[in-house]
């Protein structure tokens, strides 16, 4: 398989055994990076390859300008993930933003190629339909964003500890809230693959309910997992996390 030229700043792939059953595709919450997910491929049989994808702007890609819409996003990430839906059979998992990147890179790509991943888990976000709930918060003044931030309980000890880090972070957040908060859904069909709904049990921000609510988004099989935790439950339940990812990979295959 030929990989287009900007392939690898787009997708960093964390290993796997050499002949994968299936390529899990991660796509990170706001602020975050693909590293957010480097501590799966342990946790994973070898017959799963992790891969993370790398937004502009962020971690490795830092001088890269930062992106503030969600097409835009998806019109120059789709290219270049488009190879990895055919050469192996594909599985997304999208947390909070990145569960709104997944569900439209899904419909970009099935556009584009009619091509869809074997499984979508779509986790810690509303369905993509419905409204916000709560006022905007990109354009707040930047203590007060901070302070929003504080109060997810998401943010490494490192950058809240030193306001040099504070500085690089904010901007990069602050992009990736207004590419959230600036979404608009466009109707279009259901998608044919499977969706999983996942979100913590103790999320303020996203209701089981609003999780439920992405079932009309699949002419496919859909199911609902709910896991002890706040918004960040990956972090929390990460075993039962990774237990429900396998058993339900390893049913799809």
């Amino acid at each position: 398989m030929r990989y287009p030229p900007d392939h690898k700043r787009w997708i960093v792939r964390f290993g796997a055994g050499c002949r994968p059953a299936v390529r899990l595709i991660c796509l990170p919450h706001s602020g975050a990076g693909a590293s957010s997910f480097a501590g799966w491929t342990a946790a994973l049989p070898d017959w799963i390859e992790v891969c993370a994808v790398q937004l502009p702007g962020h971690e490795t890609r830092y001088l890269e300008p930062l992106c503030t819409s969600i097409p835009s996003l998806i019109n120059a990430m789709a290219p270049a993930l488009l190879p990895v839906l055919l050469d192996c059979p594909t599985a997304f998992f999208g947390h909070s933003m990145g569960a709104l990147l997944a569900f439209e890179l899904a419909r970009q790509l099935r556009r584009e190629a009619g091509v869809l991943p074997r499984r979508l888990y779509l986790s810690a976000h509303r369905a993509a339909h419905l409204p916000a709930r709560h006022p905007p918060t990109h354009t707040l003044p930047d203590d007060e964003l901070w302070a929003l931030v504080q109060s997810f309980n998401g943010t490494s000890a490192e950058v809240l500890a030193h306001p040099e880090l504070r500085q690089i972070f904010l901007p990069i957040l602050r992009a990736d809230f207004t590419a959230c908060e600036t979404y608009v859904y466009q109707p279009d069909q259901p998608l044919e693959c499977p969706v999983v709904a996942c979100g913590g049990l103790e999320d303020d921000s996203v209701t089981p309910e609003e999780l439920e609510s992405w079932r009309v988004h699949t002419s496919a099989d859909f199911r609902l997992r709910l896991f002890p935790g706040g918004h960040f439950y990956p972090a929390t339940s990460q075993l039962l996390l990774h237990r429900m990812i396998i058993h339900d990979l390893a049913e799809c295959l």
